[in-house]
């Protein structure tokens, strides 16, 4: 506080149903005086009080204080609360595919709907969602776990170093000086590398919320991207401007999400790695960042098994069932289990066959995303194809499995 503290200051720990844990007392009185202490583990609400209750009754000086503490133990308490968030979030972090591109396309999306009704799934969001919106991998995960807080994280056209510079396992630096302005209008450019001393590509696909607030030297900034340039401005005005030396780490919003309740990794589509074992190595770096024991690494359906067979082979091997084969099962059993029939040659026109379009039984031939799950099919929905990019059925059928996974490994979702 900023002024006379007494030893009459008191307050208590309360968990999350609200029941008493323990109390706290000041042990020290006088100007700026420092009441320290420490909240229990389920610590969820904390209250304050002064001996006598009554604020008109202090003594001189004393409401200052009151005031000043009460707003301490505000900040605190939205801290505590904060922390609840994460250790019940979900964090869903990687590229488009996590992002969510192709999922206002809705072909299949009924059949699949109707699969997640026999399931037991309240699909009333799902439908409406149906009707023109979007269904991203998050969004249906968030509907089969609607207690839990599922945080979409994915930026399109990031690599594997940009994913992970954002979620703090690979924090950006400075590559040169920068003075900040003290006002909280003008923004700066600067460049930057990264800890791992790979160049850095930041899309800005999902907007500015992906990266902000982000933090430089304990500064809350706002960073954005202009041009394919970076900048910079702070979030509050300072007394003077602020000298920041090369090499100083730049720490964005994905670093926030440290040790939530799981996390979804589906990272490395596009690319950032020289080799399997440089896949796998960033990939654990990732990972151990994260701090979650509940994770899931979700693989790739892009080309074909055997073109996908090496980097598959070695994270499969480091992460073990933490590591879901994606491109196996929505090659073999996907559309199966979700009602759908698989498409054939016969099924598409010459126009068709001729703009690239394959089968639904070719592509689960060599391992591939089935057609009937892109999110572009020529003379369908575009003049062009993307087998890249799922459609919603196609993110409700992952989602599905995911769920699936995290029961059978963890045994935390109710």
């Amino acid at each position: 506080t900023n002024c006379r503290i007494d030893t009459n200051w008191y307050g208590a720990f309360y968990d999350e149903n609200g029941n008493f844990i323990s109390t706290f007392q000041n042990s020290q009185a006088g100007s700026y005086a420092e009441w320290k202490f420490v909240t229990p583990a389920n610590c969820y609400n904390i209250k304050l009080s002064h001996y006598g209750e009554s604020i008109d009754g202090l003594y001189y000086g004393a409401k200052e204080a009151y005031t000043e503490c009460k707003k301490s133990f505000e900040y605190l308490q939205d801290k505590i609360k904060d922390k609840e968030i994460i250790n019940k979030s979900i964090v869903c972090l990687g590229d488009s595919l996590i992002m969510g591109s192709g999922s206002d396309v809705m072909r299949y999306a009924n059949v699949v709907l109707d699969k997640y009704d026999e399931l037991g799934i309240d699909t009333t969001n799902l439908r409406n969602e149906y009707k023109g919106g979007n269904i991203s991998l998050p969004y249906a995960l968030s509907q089969i776990l609607p207690t839990y807080n599922i945080e979409n994280l994915g930026v399109g056209g990031e690599n594997i170093n940009a994913i992970a510079a954002r979620m703090g396992a690979n924090p950006p630096i400075l590559t040169s000086d920068i003075t900040l302005p003290s006002n909280s209008i003008d923004k700066i450019s600067f460049s930057i590398n990264s800890c791992w001393n790979e160049s850095i590509n930041f899309t800005g696909q999902a907007g500015n919320k992906a990266y902000n607030p982000c933090y430089i030297q304990g500064i809350e900034c706002e960073f954005t991207i202009e041009d394919g340039s970076y900048y910079i401005r702070r979030i509050k005005e300072a007394e003077k401007e602020s000298k920041i030396p090369s090499g100083t780490q730049l720490i964005m919003r994905g670093a926030k999400f440290r040790n939530p309740k799981a996390a979804i990794i589906w990272a490395y589509q596009n690319g950032g790695y020289s080799s399997p074992e440089d896949l796998v190595d960033k990939m654990r770096k990732i990972v151990d960042n994260i701090g979650t024991s509940n994770y899931i690494i979700i693989g790739l359906h892009t080309s074909s098994t055997e073109e996908r067979k090496q980097n598959t082979d070695a994270l499969q091997k480091q992460f073990g069932d933490r590591f879901f084969d994606w491109g196996r099962y929505v090659s073999s059993n996907a559309l199966y289990d979700f009602g759908i029939t698989p498409t054939k040659d016969s099924d598409f026109t010459e126009t068709q066959i001729e703009k690239g379009v394959k089968s639904d039984e070719y592509q689960m031939s060599i391992g591939a995303l089935p057609s009937t799950l892109w999110r572009f099919v020529a003379e369908i929905n575009s003049t062009t194809n993307d087998s890249t990019h799922l459609n919603a059925a196609g993110y409700m059928i992952l989602a599905y499995k995911i769920y699936e996974r995290l029961l059978i490994l963890n045994s935390f979702v109710e």
